[in-house]
């Protein structure tokens, strides 16, 4: 798309979030999400949350890496879906954070999550 190359994402992102009308725009976000850009990424992270899709949430924190990982999984442990906590304790792991991830595998009682972060820090 000709037009694409010339829009900053970031401030589309920006204007639409001020706006309050970004889920108008995630058609266009998840498209140009390819860009890796932090600002779209977290947006499309955001929309992800709000709508309750915990699997486009996980194709697109495995996908992207350009958002902030602590930020979206401190939010995500206090969801209310376990799916979601689950993947906070994801983010947790991917960042190094052995003690918060096996803590909150622990509180739901995702034994097989837990065991899988102690053995993976062990080895690290």
């Amino acid at each position: 798309m000709v037009v694409e190359s010339r829009v900053d994402h970031s401030r589309v992102v920006d204007i639409m979030r001020r706006a309050g009308q970004l889920p108008l725009v995630k058609e266009y976000l998840v498209s140009v999400q390819k860009n890796d850009l932090q600002a779209v990424n977290e947006a499309v992270n955001e929309l992800l949350v709000g709508e309750g899709d915990a699997a486009g949430l996980r194709d697109s924190i495995t996908s992207y890496e350009n958002y902030d990982a602590l930020a979206l999984a401190g939010r995500l442990e206090r969801h209310e879906d376990t799916e979601f906590r689950r993947l906070a304790a994801l983010i947790y792991k991917r960042n190094l954070k052995w003690h918060k991830a096996v803590a909150l595998a622990k509180t739901d009682k995702l034994y097989e999550v837990s065991a899988g972060v102690g053995c993976f820090s062990w080895s690290s």
